[in-house]
Parts: C-alpha cells; structure tokens; sequence
C-alpha cells in the first residue's frame, strides 16, 4: 500500500515540460501579435503617405493654378512658407521627410509638376501605387517606364520593373 500511496501522490508545482510548453504559446502569441501590429503599421504609413502627396498635389494646383507655369525648380520652399505641407511630413529648412526616412520634393516642370518621394519600401510602394487616384497624369518608379493607365493593379505596381526591383524606390507621381 505504501508503495501504491507514493505513486499516485498529487504533483505539487509546475514540471520543466509544462512550463516549457507555457514558454512557447506565449511566443507564439506574441509572435502573431508582432506580425499583424507590423501589417497594421505598414498599411497605415502607406495611406498616410499617399494622403500626404494628394494633399501637396492640391496645395501646389492651388498656389499656383492662376499663374500658367509651375516654373523648372524645386517648389518645396514655397510650399513650407506657405504652411502647405502636411503636418506629419518633417521639414528642415527646405527638406521635407517622409515617413520612411527619405524626402519629398515637389518640382516645377513648366506645364507640369512632380511629386518624387524617395526610400519607399516595396510594400509600401505597391500599395501607395496601387491607390494612387486618376488625377496623376503618369507614376515613374525609379529608372522604370512611367505609368499612365489608372487604376494601377498591384501586380502591375509589384512587378520587377515597377516597385519589385528594390526595397528602397523612388517614385515620381506627375500631374498638370
């Protein structure tokens, strides 16, 4: 009876493997919780992006919709003075940074204008092309051929010519 009694004695405690187990549930946790914090986080950068370029594509249409020329030279200056530069994009002087770490310059091209926004990551670029409006006349990233067809397809802003060639892109969004 005695030997009986010693075997089916109650555990008092937590063995190794039962905390181990704990261990790794709470990893996975957390690790799942990381990825979609990280999802939730990129997709926000990205639209807040893209609200930001359509809102200096408005800025700059209205400060200089009167004047018949947008000019050849770089209209950041102009711009910040102006206190038309979204409050979330960082200005230093004339430079004004985006979200990633890169910068936005707004240029006069005559008739024309761009918006270049460089060090976009590829997956902000596809969804950043991916939701750029038809009120953009074209969409170059990098070296690439410009976009002119709107709407933009992800596979199309994914593609190793578009936003697929690097992690760091640079994209010009053109309008008149």
């Amino acid at each position: 009876m005695n030997i009986l009694g010693k075997l089916f004695k109650r555990q008092k405690g937590v063995t190794l493997t039962e905390a181990l187990g704990v261990l790794v549930i709470l990893a996975l946790l957390l690790g799942g919780a990381y990825a979609l914090l990280t999802s939730a986080t990129t997709s926000q950068q990205s639209s807040q992006l893209g609200a930001d370029v359509a809102s200096l594509r408005a800025a700059t249409k209205q400060l200089w919709g009167g004047q018949g020329s947008y000019g050849s030279t770089s209209l950041n200056a102009t711009l910040i003075s102006a206190g038309r530069v979204p409050s979330d994009l960082p200005v230093s002087g004339a430079v004004i940074s985006n979200q990633f770490g890169g910068t936005v310059t707004v240029t006069g091209a005559t008739s024309a204008f761009t918006v270049a926004v460089t060090a976009i990551p590829t997956s902000n670029c596809v969804a950043l092309i991916s939701n750029a409006t038809v009120s953009w006349t074209s969409i170059q990233v990098g070296a690439a051929a410009a976009i002119t067809t709107f709407p933009v397809s992800p596979a199309t802003a994914a593609s190793a010519t578009n936003c697929g060639a690097s992690n760091s892109n640079t994209i010009t969004f053109t309008s008149n």
